[in-house]
C-alpha cells in the first residue's frame, strides 16, 4: 500500500505541474500492464475528489485539479469498455 500511496503522490505532483516528476510516457508505461477501462479511471478520480473534500479543499481548486486530471485518461485508459 505504501508503494501505491507514493505513486499517487508522484502522479498528483505531475498533474499539478511539479517539474521533474514523471512524463506522459512514464504514466503510459506504468499502466500498460493493467487492463484499465474508463470506468476505472473515473473510480480513482472520484476517490481523489472525495479525499480533497474530506480535507476541506476549496471546490474551485478541486475543479481545477479535475480539469488537469481528465486529459491524462488518454495515457492511463488502455482497455475497451467491458
Amino acid at each position: 500500500m505504501e508503494a501505491v500511496k507514493l505513486h499517487q503522490r508522484i502522479f498528483l505532483a505531475h498533474v499539478l505541474g511539479v517539474p521533474g516528476q514523471i512524463s506522459a510516457t512514464d504514466i503510459r508505461r506504468a499502466h500498460s500492464k493493467f487492463a484499465i477501462e474508463q470506468k476505472h479511471f473515473y473510480a480513482v478520480s472520484d476517490h481523489m475528489v472525495d479525499a480533497f473534500y474530506s480535507l476541506g479543499v476549496d471546490e474551485d481548486i478541486i475543479a481545477e485539479v479535475i480539469s488537469l486530471l481528465a486529459p491524462l485518461s488518454r495515457e492511463i485508459v488502455n482497455a475497451p469498455l467491458g
